[in-house]
């Protein structure tokens, strides 16, 4: 699984840990980023999305990232906000236009899309409802599982059911340590 890294002003991207990076300011950054992933052949992308982790007022460059890729995207919502201000509210609606499909982190969220953001509510997974940890084999190897999907970590959510090693999958990240990161999988 690929990873893009959002990075702060300053911050230095560290090859070693990502594909590329965007600089979280820098509108050009989004576009050249889903054209270089356009370029790849990525099959699905994965947007780990919280209100500020990317630029433009409310996050809104993830928005020209999105429309410019040529592949599905996926969209975990961190945060679904139940009074947003106008412009959140175009941003998430944007949001579900754009993606291919969203995840939010319970049904109180998946609830708001609905109502709220006027969301369909077959493109709307809550891991509440679909995501166990399997723990049988042993309790320190922590693995999450859905159906049909393999999801690592908050960095890098979703790795597409491979039948090929020519197929790429990319998770699209921040670039903060999960907890997870010593798990195995």
């Amino acid at each position: 699984c690929d990873v893009v890294s959002v990075v702060d002003d300053g911050e230095i991207f560290d090859p070693a840990t990502a594909l590329m990076s965007i600089r979280q300011h820098e509108p050009r950054d989004y576009k050249l980023a889903a054209s270089r992933l356009n370029h790849l052949g990525i099959d699905v992308v994965s947007i780990q999305h919280e209100f500020g982790i990317f630029g433009g007022p409310d996050g809104s460059y993830i928005l020209d990232f999105m429309a410019a890729l040529s592949c599905p995207c996926i969209v975990t919502l961190h945060t679904v906000i139940e009074k947003p201000s106008l412009s959140q509210r175009l941003i998430i609606a944007a949001i579900l236009r754009l993606s291919s499909s969203v995840i939010v982190m319970a049904q109180k969220g998946k609830d708001l899309l609905v109502a709220v953001y006027g969301a369909e509510p077959n493109r709307v997974s809550d891991l509440q409802g679909s995501f166990r940890y399997d723990t049988t084999s042993n309790p320190t190897n922590i693995r999450p599982v859905v159906t049909g999907q393999r999801f690592r970590n908050d960095d890098c959510c979703y790795a597409s059911n491979r039948s090929s090693k020519s197929r790429r999958a990319l998770c699209y990240s921040w670039s903060h340590p999960s907890p997870l990161d010593q798990a195995q999988w």
